[in-house]
């Protein structure tokens, strides 16, 4: 008997042997895992991605997984605020300075459609290039929550001002304010607009200041005794070049504008240095200078050499899927020796007085007429101003920008290379500031004149 028993123990150990054997030929797991409380092992997902610890996933699973990246997708903010800023650019650039963020526009921009039904809504998302307002909001959600390098990084903040004497929809408090303070990370404070004018001025002044580090410490709001809804978007970017200038390289020299030449301007040169760079697209030369941890970086566009078209010419005459094509082949570009790059020292604010009359050129028009479709905040709204300022300082070290948007609403590797490359920006340009890892524009600017 105790021979049955004895023999019966070692053929199941012989059994478990093989069994192990041939789980570790098929790539399976030898070694216990420590999966979290209440966990199962098909529900442990790896950098999320569709490979799971115990070396398969259902088809129910995966699906699952996938439709939570779609909804996560920073792809689609992404999109919308690319192309939105190439539609702006076209109204807005003429043959002045201008810079501004396209995405605090669509920031603030956004927190409206939210709100809207209608002719009103589907403006507003032809123009910003939304086609699904909840895959949108669970993308602004998705970037927002993003961690930042300390030396490149931008921080985004959403305020909402509303009347305290205002009779607000039933759906304000069950379905927009939770979707603004959920989706847009937003501050929703009581104004007492028609007492209290001047408070809610300095508290909105105060609030732009603290959120753009204080480079925006002087905005004036455009809010009056009217204002029921006040929308504020507040964005501010850091970033300190990956490869420095020397300040004792700095020197004074020529700036050719459109209209004149400016003597005495402060150009940073950089010898024999690395970057991404493109000679001649659509006539454009364009270089790719990274801030901090390669994240985010500054492009900067000026005319090839040879090209008689001065670069205002030049970026206005590409369509979206043009100049989409140009960051993408700036994006793949090998890094290349360029022997020397030139580019002013430079700060300036712009405010963009004639914003509203932009957009319904654009195409958002009922939005700004006595039409009652905002009413997922309250009845007869309509959007009775828009403002924005921005401002940028670029020196040897790197770049700060800020911008803020405001809608008031009232009842109505390296490669080598023996060629001499230049990139010399001592004429007018173009330039964005970019998040390189997620393509999402974040500023743009262009210098005609210093």
């Amino acid at each position: 008997m105790n021979k049955k028993i004895i023999c019966a123990l070692l053929i199941l150990c012989i059994m478990g042997i093989l069994t192990a054997c041939a789980e570790k030929s098929k790539g399976g797991l030898t070694d216990p895992v420590e999966l979290p409380d209440g966990e199962e092992p098909n529900d442990l997902i790896l950098d999320g991605n569709n490979d799971t610890q115990s070396g398969s996933v259902s088809s129910e699973d995966s699906a699952k997984t996938e439709e939570v990246n779609v909804q996560g997708d920073i792809k689609t903010v992404a999109d919308a605020v690319n192309k939105f800023d190439h539609d702006f650019f076209q109204k807005a650039a003429t043959d002045k300075n201008l810079f501004y963020s396209s995405y605090s526009l669509l920031n603030a921009l956004a927190l409206l459609d939210n709100a809207a039904e209608g002719d009103t809504k589907a403006e507003l998302e032809e123009v910003l290039g939304i086609t699904d307002i909840a895959a949108f909001n669970s993308s602004i959600k998705e970037y927002l929550k993003k961690g930042q390098n300390e030396q490149a990084r931008v921080s985004t903040a959403n305020g909402i001002w509303v009347s305290k004497e205002a009779q607000f929809a039933p759906e304000y408090e069950s379905e927009y304010k939770p979707l603004a303070e959920e989706y847009f990370e937003a501050v929703i404070k009581e104004a007492d607009f028609k007492n209290d004018l001047d408070g809610v001025k300095k508290d909105i002044s105060g609030w732009v200041s603290d959120k753009t580090e204080g480079m925006i410490g002087d905005y004036t709001p455009l809010c009056d005794e009217s204002t029921i809804v006040d929308i504020v978007n507040a964005v501010y970017f850091y970033g300190e070049w990956q490869k420095k200038f020397d300040a004792s390289d700095t020197y004074d020299g020529d700036f050719n504008g459109l209209n004149k030449t400016s003597n005495n301007v402060s150009l940073m040169r950089m010898d024999d240095k690395h970057f991404r760079f493109t000679e001649d697209e659509n006539g454009i030369k364009a270089i790719a200078l990274p801030y901090g941890d390669g994240s985010k970086e500054m492009d900067i566009f000026i005319p090839a050499d040879g090209q008689e078209k001065n670069i205002v010419e030049l970026m206005k005459g590409l369509d979206a899927a043009a100049e989409q094509a140009l960051i993408e082949k700036l994006n793949s570009a090998e890094e290349e020796t360029i022997s020397k790059v030139i580019i002013p020292k430079f700060t300036f604010d712009n405010k963009i007085d004639n914003l509203s009359d932009i957009l319904k050129e654009m195409g958002i028009k009922s939005a700004f007429e006595n039409k009652n479709e905002f009413t997922k905040i309250a009845q007869d709204l309509v959007v009775s101003d828009i403002g924005h300022k921005a401002k940028i300082e670029v020196d040897e070290e790197g770049s700060r920008a800020a911008a803020v948007t405001e809608a008031m609403m009232n009842l109505t590797s390296v490669a080598e290379s023996d060629r001499k490359l230049e990139f010399i920006a001592d004429k007018p340009f173009v330039f964005v500031i970019r998040d390189k890892d997620n393509n999402l524009i974040l500023f743009r600017g262009m210098i005609t004149e210093l």
